[in-house]
Parts: C-alpha cells; sequence; structure tokens
C-alpha cells in the first residue's frame, strides 16, 4: 500500500481482512434467506440461470 511502516500496511490489511469475512457472512445470510440453490447468478431479485 506503500506505507512508510510496515505496521501501518499491516493494520489496513487487518481491517480489509475483517470486513471481507463480516460482508461474506452477511452475504451468505442473504442467500440463505432468499433460498439460493446455486447455478446461477443472483441479480437483485432475479436469477439467472446459466
Amino acid at each position: 500500500l506503500g506505507h512508510t511502516k510496515l505496521s501501518t500496511t499491516q493494520i489496513y490489511a487487518r481491517v480489509v481482512e475483517k470486513k471481507v469475512g463480516e460482508d461474506m457472512q452477511n452475504l451468505m445470510a442473504k442467500m440463505k434467506q432468499k433460498n439460493y440453490r446455486g447455478g446461477g447468478q443472483l441479480l437483485g431479485k432475479a436469477m439467472i440461470t446459466n
């Protein structure tokens, strides 16, 4: 990321990793609520199958 101190970059990396994990958990919960079965792309309320 270009910081002078490696420790600063490491702090940002941990924050990003935590945020991605939280976002993935939220996505999985939403997919379970909508009974997502896989095999297609979820776009808004419509599911497009391949």
